[in-house]
C-alpha cells in the first residue's frame, strides 16, 4: 500500500512540471521552452492570491537537474549584475522577464526559483522542469 501511494505520489508530480504553485496561488512558469544556447525565454509570475507581492526575476536564481539532486549554476555572465529593485505585483496580475540562454548555459534539465514577499513574509516559488537543448 505504502509503495503504491508513494508512486502516485511521484506520477502527481511529473503530471505538474508546467508549474509548480508558490504561497497562496502564487506560479511562475517558463514560457518558449525546450530552449538552445542564445534563445531567450519568457519568465511570468502570476499573482492568483488575495495580496500585492514584491519581486526581482532578474534576481532568480537558475538551477540545472543533477540526477535526483539541484545544484544552482551560473545564470549571468560574469560581471552582470541585477538592480536591487522591488517590483510590485497586484492580485490578478502577472509579471513577465527575459531568461537569455547564454553561452556557458549546457543542455540539461533545469528549472527557475524566485524570492517573492507578500506582506513581512519572503517565499520562494519554483517553475516546473524546462529543457536546454544542443543548438
Amino acid at each position: 500500500m505504502r509503495i503504491w501511494l508513494a508512486a502516485m505520489l511521484l506520477v502527481g508530480c511529473v503530471a505538474c512540471s508546467d508549474a509548480i504553485t508558490g504561497p497562496s496561488g502564487v506560479t511562475l512558469v517558463v514560457e518558449g521552452a525546450p530552449g538552445q544556447s542564445g534563445d531567450t525565454l519568457t519568465v511570468r509570475l502570476s499573482n492568483a492570491s488575495t495580496r500585492p507581492l514584491e519581486y526581482n526575476l532578474c534576481a532568480a536564481g537558475l538551477e540545472r537537474r543533477f540526477g535526483t539532486s539541484w545544484e544552482s549554476v551560473q545564470k549571468l555572465p560574469e560581471g552582470a549584475g541585477c538592480l536591487a529593485l522591488a517590483l510590485l505585483l497586484q492580485p490578478g496580475e502577472s509579471g513577465d522577464g527575459p531568461l537569455i540562454l547564454y553561452p556557458f548555459i549546457v543542455p540539461g534539465s533545469y528549472r527557475l526559483r524566485a524570492a517573492v514577499r507578500i506582506d513581512e513574509n519572503e517565499y520562494d516559488v519554483v517553475s516546473g522542469i524546462f529543457e536546454v537543448v544542443e543548438s
